[in-house]
This record gives structure tokens, C-alpha cells and sequence, in this order.
């Protein structure tokens, strides 16, 4: 899954919708190696999973505010970087399979791939 020295912190997410969307949000906090600030549901998105999630915003420093949760076996999700920048090469995300709102927020739909 990854190298998981760089962990900064992983902050209990206080409004997941239940245990399962909780241990997504934790998993996915330790592949990116940020904080973990909530998780939420919301809305749709574009496929992917979290290893390729994790690839693509390598580099990419700062909290997931929000990760949005609305299905069991999939995830659109909008991730939300507080205190950080995805910046703002739209090219770059949507060549990466992900839909970039603004500067810090893209959408995706997650898959965990322990799942499948």
C-alpha cells in the first residue's frame, strides 16, 4: 500500500456515517500521509481508487477536510484540501482520471479495493 513513515497525523473523523466509511477515511489518510480532518455525504464524482487517488496528489501537502461518502461498494467523493493547494493545472487531474472544482477541491469516486 505504501510507505507510511511520513504519517503527519490521522484525526478521528468525527461525522463518519458509520464504521466502514470511517475506516476508508483512515485508510486513505495513511496513503496520502495527511490529516484525516472528516468525512461526510455528499456528492458524485469520477471513478478511481484510493491507490490511485494516493498517486495523484503525491507531493500534495495539507488536511482533507472533507471526504464525501454516499454507497457501500463505491464512493463519489469530494475531497476538500484545507491549508494546502492542489494547484491549478486542470489538465494534469482530469488526465488522472479526477474533476477538479477549484484550486483545492477535485471530485472521485473511491474504491477500496480490499472490496473486490
Amino acid at each position: 500500500m505504501g510507505d507510511l513513515d511520513g504519517i503527519k497525523r490521522v484525526a478521528e473523523p468525527e461525522s463518519a456515517t458509520n464504521d466502514r466509511d470511517r475506516g476508508i477515511a483512515e485508510r486513505l489518510g495513511r496513503l496520502l500521509a495527511v490529516e484525516v480532518a472528516s468525512v461526510t455525504e455528499a456528492i458524485n464524482g469520477v471513478h478511481g481508487n484510493l491507490d490511485r487517488l494516493a498517486r495523484s496528489l503525491d507531493g500534495v501537502e495539507g488536511t482533507i477536510a472533507d471526504i464525501t461518502s454516499t454507497s457501500e461498494r463505491s464512493r463519489p467523493a469530494n475531497l476538500h484540501i484545507e491549508g494546502g493547494h492542489l494547484g491549478s493545472d486542470r489538465e494534469r487531474w482530469q488526465s488522472s482520471g479526477w474533476s477538479m472544482q477549484d484550486d483545492r477541491t477535485i471530485n472521485a469516486t473511491v474504491y477500496d479495493p480490499d472490496d473486490y
